[in-house]
């Protein structure tokens, strides 16, 4: 199988997966949106959440640079391997004596 095919094989493998992996990331932030204690007012400790699934032309070159070093990813190593297909992160207020309050 050419590179071109083995790479092409491993994104449909990622783009089949990802279903899971938006009900994985549906659960997540239903907990964060419904923590009592991170949602509390008037101080909520979560600000903000931001999610993001990798773009499929994105990852098509980043399979092709790892192909380049040396490094061949195909539809049996790409969950090993890309560890960015999915990014969440939050933003957080803190406040000592908001914390010392929620009894964190």
């Amino acid at each position: 199988m050419t590179r071109e095919q083995q790479i092409d094989l491993a994104i449909k493998t990622y783009l089949e997966k990802k279903f899971e992996y938006e009900q994985y990331l549906a659960a997540v932030l239903t907990f964060f949106d419904k923590h009592r204690k991170l949602n509390q007012k008037p101080f909520p400790i979560i600000h903000s959440i931001k999610t993001r699934f990798k773009d499929e032309e994105r990852l098509k070159d980043k399979l092709n640079s790892k192909w380049d070093k040396g490094d061949e990813i195909n539809e049996n190593n790409i969950f090993n391997k890309i560890l960015d297909l999915l990014e969440f992160g939050y933003c957080i207020f803190i406040r000592i004596s908001f914390l010392k309050y929620m009894k964190l």
